[in-house]
C-alpha cells in the first residue's frame, strides 16, 4: 500500500492503494452465483469473492472481501428481484431488491436477478464481473459490431462508370484501422467482381476498373444478362487490407425492385470476417449508374412506388388479373371518340340527345297544371254548357214565370173560362155542372188541357238541381 509510483511534486494520489482506489469498481472476481438447484422453490447464492467499497463514493477506499455461500434468499412474488452484495458497514452480506435505482454504484454492486412466478424460479447470472475487464470488452465489441465503420470510405462516380472510394477509419473491438483510397479513372486502382453461382463463389472479373451495367446473379455459374432498360443491383464492399469487392445482385426488372433489395445474407468468408459494406449501387441496362447509397449514412428499407411505370407483376392474362395499357391504348379509352378499344353503339344516346329530349318533356310538362289545381267559372271561356250563375239564373227565371203564370192561371180562372167558353146561348153548347167544375178546377183534365209546352215547378227544381250538382263537380 505504500508502494510510490513515480510523481511530480507531491500529489494526493501517489501510493498503489491510491492507485487501486481510484481506478477499481466495485464487482464479482469470481463465484456468487445464483441457482436454485438445491430446491426448485428456492434461491441459493454460491461463496464468491469481490472488491467494494467503503464509502458511497467513486474515489472511496476500496477493499477485497469474500463471503460465504446463502441459502433460500427472500424474494417478492410476481416481480423482478435484483440480487446485490452491500458492504454493510464492513459484513458485506446478499440482499433482494425490487427496486434496481436502490443499489448504489460504489459500496453495492449486483450479482444477478430472479423471476418469481408462484413457485418458479427463472434466474439469471448477469453481475457486474470486473476481472480481465479490458479482454472481456474488446471480445464483446468483436462479437457484438465486427468491422465497425467510423468515417471516410464515401463511395461516388467519378469519370464515366468509374468509382472514388475516399480514405476510411474502422475499428475492430479496441482496434483501430485505417483504409486506403480507390480511383479507377486516374488511380489506376481495381476491384473484383464476385457473385455465387450454382453452388460456390465465382470470381467473374478481379481487376475490373469500370461498373458493369449489362450483368446480374441469375443463380448460375454464368452471369445473367439484364431484360432493356431494366435496372439491377450491385454491393460494394471493403476489407481491412484496403481490398475492395463488387458482389452481383440478384435484381432484373423494375427500379423499385433495385430501391427495395436488401444486401445479400451469404457473402464470402474472408469478406465475412476481414470486410464490411460500403454501399449499394443501382446500375440501369442502358450503361448509367442511377444510385450509390451509402451504407452507414441510411438504412435499407422498402421504398414507395412513385413512377406507375415501375409497378410489377399486374400484367394480367387470366380471370381477374389487371392489365397495363399503352399509351395509344390510354387515349382510344379517354378521349371521348368511338374506337376498337371504346365503342360507342347505338343502344345508347348521347348526352346531346338526352338533354334534347329531356328539354322537350320538361317544357310540355310546364304548359300542364299540377295533378292538385281548380277552376273558377272564370277560367273556362270555350266550355260549351251553362254556367252555374247562367243555370240559376234560367231556372230562377222559369221558376218565377211559372209560378206567376199558375197563380194568374187560377185567379182568374173564371174570367178565362168565360173567355174560352162564351155561351152564346144555350142552343149552341151545353154543359153539365160536372163540366163546369171540370173546367175552373185548374187541373189537367180532357176538358182543359196543359200541354207539353212547360215544365212543372217539380220538373224544373229537378233540372236545375242535377245542374247545380254538376257544375259544382267542375
Amino acid at each position: 500500500a505504500n508502494l510510490h509510483f513515480n510523481v511530480i511534486g507531491d500529489p494526493t494520489y501517489k501510493t498503489a492503494q491510491d492507485w487501486f482506489d481510484v481506478i477499481q469498481s466495485s464487482g464479482i472476481l469470481e463465484g456468487f452465483m445464483l441457482s436454485n438447484s438445491r430446491l426448485s422453490t428456492e434461491l441459493d447464492v454460491s461463496a464468491g469473492k469481490g472488491i467494494i467499497k467503503e464509502t458511497d463514493s467513486e474515489l472511496g477506499a476500496t477493499v477485497s472481501f469474500e463471503t460465504s455461500a446463502v441459502e433460500n434468499i427472500t424474494l417478492t412474488s410476481d416481480n423482478i428481484n435484483y440480487i446485490y452484495v452491500d458492504y454493510n458497514a464492513g459484513t458485506p452480506q446478499i440482499v433482494a431488491t425490487t427496486d434496481r435505482a436502490l443499489i448504489e454504484l460504489n459500496r453495492m454492486f449486483i450479482i444477478g436477478r430472479v423471476y418469481k412466478n408462484g413457485a418458479d424460479l427463472h434466474v439469471l447470472n448477469a453481475g457486474v464481473h470486473i476481472s480481465n475487464l479490458a479482454r472481456s470488452e474488446h471480445e464483446r465489441l468483436v462479437e457484438r459490431d465486427g468491422f465497425t465503420y467510423t468515417s471516410g470510405s464515401v463511395t461516388s462516380e467519378t469519370g464515366t462508370l468509374n468509382l472514388d472510394i475516399t480514405a476510411g477509419v474502422w475499428y475492430l473491438g479496441h482496434n483501430r484501422l485505417t483504409t486506403d483510397t480507390l480511383n479507377s479513372d486516374t488511380g489506376g486502382d481495381t476491384w473484383a467482381y464476385t457473385h455465387y453461382g450454382a453452388a460456390s463463389w465465382i470470381t467473374d472479373n478481379s481487376t475490373a476498373s469500370a461498373v458493369d451495367c449489362t450483368h446480374y446473379n441469375a443463380g448460375t455459374d454464368a452471369l445473367g444478362t439484364l431484360g432493356s432498360n431494366n435496372y439491377g443491383t450491385q454491393w460494394i464492399y471493403i476489407t481491412a487490407d484496403s481490398y475492395w469487392y463488387i458482389i452481383y445482385g440478384v435484381e432484373n426488372g423494375q427500379l423499385v425492385a433495385a430501391e427495395n433489395a436488401s444486401p445479400p445474407v451469404s457473402i464470402p468468408t474472408y469478406i465475412e470476417t476481414m470486410g464490411e459494406l460500403l454501399a449499394k449501387m443501382i446500375v440501369k441496362e442502358d450503361g448509367t449508374i442511377v444510385d450509390i447509397q451509402i451504407v452507414h449514412a441510411i438504412t435499407f428499407t422498402p421504398a414507395g412506388i412513385t413512377n406507375h411505370n415501375e409497378t410489377g407483376g399486374i400484367q394480367g392474362g387470366d380471370a381477374n388479373e389487371y392489365y397495363h395499357l399503352t399509351l395509344a391504348q390510354h387515349v382510344d379509352l379517354t378521349d371521348g371518340g368511338d374506337s376498337t378499344s371504346h365503342k360507342h353503339d347505338d343502344r345508347y344516346y348521347t348526352e346531346s340527345e338526352v338533354n334534347t329530349i329531356s328539354g322537350s318533356l320538361n317544357t310540355k310538362i310546364d304548359g300542364k297544371a299540377d295533378t292538385s289545381h281548380s277552376h273558377t267559372e272564370g277560367d273556362i271561356s270555350d266550355l260549351d254548357k251553362y254556367t252555374q250563375l247562367e243555370v240559376n239564373t234560367i231556372s230562377g227565371s222559369l221558376s218565377s214565370e211559372i209560378d206567376t203564370d199558375i197563380a194568374t192561371h187560377t185567379s182568374n180562372a173564371d174570367v178565362h173560362h168565360n173567355e174560352s167558353h162564351t155561351v152564346v146561348s144555350h142552343s149552341d153548347t151545353t154543359a153539365t155542372g160536372a163540366n163546369l167544375n171540370e173546367l175552373v178546377g185548374a187541373g189537367d183534365t180532357t176538358l182543359h188541357k196543359h200541354d207539353g209546352q212547360y215544365y212543372t215547378e217539380s220538373e224544373v227544381d229537378t233540372i236545375s238541381g242535377s245542374l247545380n250538382t254538376k257544375i259544382d263537380g267542375k
